[in-house]
């Protein structure tokens, strides 16, 4: 079982998914409010993507049907929660309000030239959601990375047409 300290109240577990009997946690927001992780539920048995906010859990599936159960132990939040990047099987994911994406598809929506970068596994981003870091392997090996986005990139990634933008409140206490 995953589990979280908060001052003045100890250790609790994180409760599981619907049908679910474990959980781990690998990102929590600056000030404990929002938790990300994985574990099982009845939809997902051998497990998928949990996000906790304040102690209610929210299952966010899998990010394709070629994720399998080599589940990271790295990823970060930002924007209060709301943006979520993380890997799985030597690929990396952003996940916010409109779904999962394959992060190289949104490093090269921002214009970003991958060349022949391949494997990116994104371990964070920062609490504002304008940077993504990780490594990957080019022609000379393993190097790390570190993405810049504008404002608001990550947060409105994948919004469809006529939805209004949210607003990134950056790290805004939560």
């Amino acid at each position: 079982m995953g589990f979280v300290y908060r001052h003045g109240r100890g250790v609790s577990a994180l409760p599981p998914a619907a049908g679910g009997t474990w959980t781990t946690a690998f990102a929590i927001t600056p000030h404990g409010r929002v938790i990300a992780g994985t574990g099982d539920s009845a939809a997902h048995p051998a497990g998928e993507f949990l996000l906790w906010r304040d102690g209610s859990v929210a299952a966010l599936g899998l990010p394709g049907a070629e994720t399998g159960t080599n589940f990271t132990n790295f990823g970060g939040l930002a924007s209060a929660g709301r943006v979520l990047v993380t890997f799985d099987n030597n690929s990396s994911y952003l996940h916010n309000a409109h779904g999962w994406f394959d992060l190289k598809g949104v490093l090269e929506g921002a214009g970003v030239d991958l060349g022949s970068w391949t494997s990116l596994l994104a371990f964070g981003v920062s609490a504002d959601g304008r940077l993504v870091f990780g490594s990957g392997f080019n022609p000379s090996g393993s190097e790390g990375f570190v993405a810049r986005f504008p404002a608001g990139y990550l947060l409105n990634y994948g919004r469809p047409a006529g939805c209004p933008a949210e607003d990134d409140p950056g790290d805004d206490g939560n």
